[in-house]
């Protein structure tokens, strides 16, 4: 697909877009519980960015492709919407279950640009 192909579908999708059941009662699997919200609060994690940097490159790389930085955009819009009802979601699921997702994406992480001094 080239940029314009994706511009229209992000504006397609955009209209388009049917939404999950996002009522539905979680599973009642404990284990299921344990890795929905694990999921989730990794999705809300990466979904809940502005995306700023990714555009500003955008923008620098293809400034000859005003269709590519568009369709970027709309990506970004859309990941972004993702992250309200991921959030929702995850809050909907039993304490215990969103405490140990939590433990586990915390020490999960490798430390990246992390400076601490002594």
């Amino acid at each position: 697909m080239n940029s314009s192909a994706w511009l229209h579908y992000y504006q397609q999708n955009r209209l388009n877009r049917p939404e999950p059941h996002w009522e539905l009662p979680p599973p009642p699997d404990t284990a299921a519980l344990r890795e929905l919200a694990r999921s989730l609060s990794h999705f809300q994690l990466g979904e809940s960015g502005e995306g700023t940097y990714l555009l500003r490159q955008a923008q620098r790389t293809h400034a000859g492709d005003p269709a590519y930085c568009a369709a970027l955009a709309l990506f970004i819009q859309e990941e972004q919407e993702h992250g309200t009802p991921f959030a929702k979601t995850r809050r909907a699921l039993p304490r215990t279950a969103r405490v140990q997702a939590l433990d586990a994406l915390a020490f999960s992480q490798r430390p990246s640009r992390a400076r601490c001094r002594v």
